[in-house]
């Protein structure tokens, strides 16, 4: 079995009938083999995504901090945030708003998730998030879309975050979710 593949792709961009002149444009991209993971541990370490939006849309934020406990939350390019239980819960309680209910009045919704091996207790799931929300004034909309790249670890007592990374990719009308403004 190889190690890896190569596909190359080329093209002749006079064939588009721009005026440039011909000549051969070249692409390579490399693609590794994946490690197979068990299905088993596919959908415990994807139960985790589902068990942070539930505590999240819950406004449980000490659940969400219990779950992230391990982990270092980063940023969209890698700059640690907070890690810990505490601080993980308290970064929440800061910057989310609970409304009379004592949620956020959200719906964290998680798709597209690969799973990945790093290793033998080490996998990597990346995956698209859509955050809606419904509160007085706003009606139900989605309010952020984005990415997650997690890297989850098996312990003694099974899968665990290790790192989150956030990255946000389009805003929508976050002031009833927020408390800050992420586009200033």
């Amino acid at each position: 079995m190889p190690t890896n593949w190569v596909l190359t792709a080329e093209f002749d961009p006079g064939d588009l009938d721009t005026g440039r002149e011909h000549g051969t444009a070249r692409a390579e991209m490399t693609f590794m083999p994946l490690i197979p993971v068990d299905p088993t541990d596919r959908a415990l370490a994807t139960e985790l995504l589902a068990r942070y939006a539930e505590a999240v849309d819950a406004g449980d934020f000490d659940a969400v901090g219990a779950l992230l406990a391990d982990a270092t939350i980063e940023d969209a390019v890698g700059n640690e945030i907070t890690s810990g239980a505490v601080g993980v819960a308290a970064l929440f309680a800061a910057t989310t708003r609970r409304h009379e209910d004592g949620t956020p009045l959200t719906g964290h919704v998680i798709t597209n998730v690969i799973v990945e091996a790093v290793g033998s207790d080490e996998l990597e799931l990346r995956s698209r998030f859509t955050v809606f929300q419904a509160a007085p004034g706003l009606p139900l909309q989605p309010i952020v879309i984005g990415r997650y790249v997690d890297r989850v670890v098996r312990g003694a007592d099974g899968w665990r975050f290790a790192r989150r990374r956030m990255i946000p990719e389009r805003w929508g009308d976050v002031s009833r979710h927020l408390t800050f403004d992420p586009t200033a």
